[in-house]
């Protein structure tokens, strides 16, 4: 999983919303939609370049009653998905 910035950050014109239990992403450019789980649900939202790996894994952690292991890798494999989709700028 390479090209994982420290600071990930969602494309500024990806437009998301939250519907029951998943978020919808719309990215115009490709004119793909995406449905994400409440997991990948909650690495997307906290990528706002602000935020960095370490923040994600410690949110994962309590939200989800994890591992710090299983965190980390569940965020990296999520980060690295949402990078292959093009999803991240």
């Amino acid at each position: 999983m390479t090209g994982i910035a420290e600071f990930p950050r969602r494309r500024k014109d990806i437009v998301f919303e939250d519907l029951d239990q998943e978020t919808v992403i719309f990215d115009a450019e490709s004119g793909k939609i995406h449905a994400l789980n409440p997991t990948a649900t909650l690495v997307f939202k906290q990528c706002n370049g602000l935020r960095g790996v370490e923040h994600m894994v410690d949110e994962m952690t309590s939200a989800f009653d994890v591992k710090p292991s299983r965190a980390r890798a569940d965020v990296l494999r999520v980060l690295d998905t949402l990078r292959q989709l093009g999803l991240l700028g």
